[in-house]
Order: C-alpha cells, then structure tokens, then sequence
C-alpha cells in the first residue's frame, strides 16, 4: 500500500472484493463503495441507461475469518 493511504473505494468480484476489504480494514483503511441511481431512457428500440453518482458508502467492519 501507498504509506499516505487513508481510504480506499473498493468494488468488482464479490469474493476478491470481501478479501480486499478485509486486508484493508485489518490495516486500519476504511474502505467504501460507489453508490448511483440509474435512470433508463428509452427512444424506440433504443435504449440508454445512465448511472449518476449519489455518495460514498463505507463497507461495515468485516470480522470474518
């Protein structure tokens, strides 16, 4: 780890990303997720789906073993 880390957002593969956070965490990394809406928009047979950012959310205390 970068020795100024503070946090870190943490997301992707469930397994990978539960392991990640628990390494972090066990260093004392707070570690949190991207949360967003996600409107749909649809033109006909077009269909775009955009997704707006909303906040940071911090992953609870992982103690599992």
């Amino acid at each position: 780890l970068p020795e100024n880390t503070v946090a870190a957002m943490v997301s992707g593969e469930f397994v990978l990303t539960a392991c990640l956070i628990k390494r972090l965490q066990s260093a004392g990394i707070p570690c949190f997720a991207a949360t967003t809406v996600r409107k749909v928009i649809e033109d006909g047979d077009l269909k775009t789906t955009v997704f707006n950012f909303v906040r940071f959310r911090e992953y609870p205390e992982l103690g599992c073993k």
